[in-house]
């Protein structure tokens, strides 16, 4: 998947979870639940996302015996299921913008990965919202 937005350092870079103010920190950072910046609201003004997407298929993909590479900027960052988790600083591309991501994962082991479980672990307790109407 490749994207031509503004990149995660560009979202991110007032969110009070930024790991460092780089490439490689908003990477990081966006890797963490509920980081999301998306402007989906709810009635009451509040981000009705989660922010978990990018976590849960992360999570996925290294319980699959695979990887996750995430390009943004002028870094990239290779996560693998050994726990080798490689930065480059992509100095050619320091121009590019938008987000890539490329996921390999192993179709047998991705089998025996109980998603609900992973998506479960990140989840939110929904809230109640409740609306009154006056006269």
């Amino acid at each position: 998947m490749v994207d031509n937005g503004c990149g995660y350092l560009n979202t991110l870079r007032t969110h009070p979870s930024l790991v460092s103010p780089n490439n490689e920190g908003a990477i990081r950072t966006a890797l963490m639940p509920e980081t999301s910046c998306n402007n989906d609201v709810n009635l009451m003004g509040e981000s009705i996302n989660q922010g978990i997407g990018l976590t849960v298929v992360h999570d996925l993909t290294l319980r699959a015996q695979g990887g996750i590479s995430i390009l943004t900027g002028d870094s990239a960052l290779e996560f693998r299921a050994n726990g080798r988790d490689v930065a480059e600083n992509i100095v050619n591309n320091a121009n590019w913008q938008g987000t890539a991501l490329y996921l390999e994962m192993n179709r047998n082991t991705l089998k025996t990965v109980n998603i609900h479980d992973v998506i479960g672990q990140y989840q939110v307790a929904d809230k109640v919202v409740h609306i009154r109407f006056e006269d």
